[in-house]
């Protein structure tokens, strides 16, 4: 381990040269993870062009697929152990100012054809989510049914114009019957949280356009939102005891 203020240097190939500010160390607090990187050079880039990012960014050499990560600002110091991993200083230029992330404009109406139930909107609700069934006992608490139904580009989930397919439609249904037999709320998700690209993703897509790196990473980004979705009603003041997330073409078909 070297003392902090006092630089290793590290060949590590085309020129650049590591500069080693701990040796055996994790930062001590990360602030983005940069995605699967090749090179110590790669993740000081990336690193220096995340927004996000302290002056610092922590790599392994010997296990890239762990990913580069970049430090908090003033979080490289007195990380935890780690043999595999080096904090390394940043030595590419950030910029000045740093480009905004871009967001896909939203849809015209995205809970077109679905069950949306009728009346006032629940306070509880999280972004443009909209409500199926609630047909708990008043007072909060009890088991959520989640179903995130989003568009995607090759519209199996629905046209970006017009109502919903059929068999989603009785997918839907089929469930809301289940939470109202058994005294659940259904909740479904028709619009994905924005942006939708991660600064490594844009990056990483060069120069395609905003479209088709949408498109490139719509699989991932989808199912990170079910992760999303799920830990914002974990995490709801309506204290949900349990909280079930279910793809789109799911339907509980089990009378119990």
């Amino acid at each position: 381990q070297s003392p902090r203020g006092v630089r290793q240097q590290e060949p590590a190939g085309g020129g650049y040269v590591g500069k080693i500010v701990a040796r055996g160390r994790e930062c001590a607090e990360q602030a983005s993870s940069l995605g699967r990187l090749s090179t110590a050079a790669e993740c000081d880039e990336a690193a220096a062009m995340t927004p996000e990012c302290g002056k610092h960014f922590m790599f392994s050499r010997a296990h890239p697929e762990w990913v580069c990560r970049c430090c908090a600002v003033g979080g490289e110091d007195e990380g935890p152990a780690g043999p595999n991993w080096n904090v390394y200083e940043v030595q590419t230029v950030r910029p000045k100012n740093f480009p905004a992330i871009v967001t896909m404009p939203p849809e015209t109406d995205p809970l077109v054809g679905l069950p949306v139930a009728d009346g006032l909107r629940p306070n509880w609700l999280v972004k443009q989510d909209a409500l199926v069934v609630d047909a708990r006992a008043s007072g909060g608490g009890g088991i959520l049914i989640l179903q995130p139904v989003l568009r995607d580009s090759r519209s199996d989930w629905g046209k970006r114009q017009g109502p919903r397919p059929q068999w989603l439609r009785a997918i839907l249904a089929t469930n809301r019957e289940h939470a109202r037999r058994h005294g659940h709320a259904m909740v479904v998700r028709a619009q994905p949280t924005q942006p939708q690209l991660t600064p490594w993703q844009i990056r990483a897509c060069g120069k395609k356009s905003i479209d088709a790196c949408v498109r490139q990473n719509e699989r991932e980004n989808f199912n990170w939102e079910k992760h999303l979705m799920m830990s914002e009603y974990l995490l709801n003041g309506e204290n949900f005891s349990h909280v079930l997330m279910l793809d789109a073409d799911a339907a509980l078909v089990q009378p119990d």
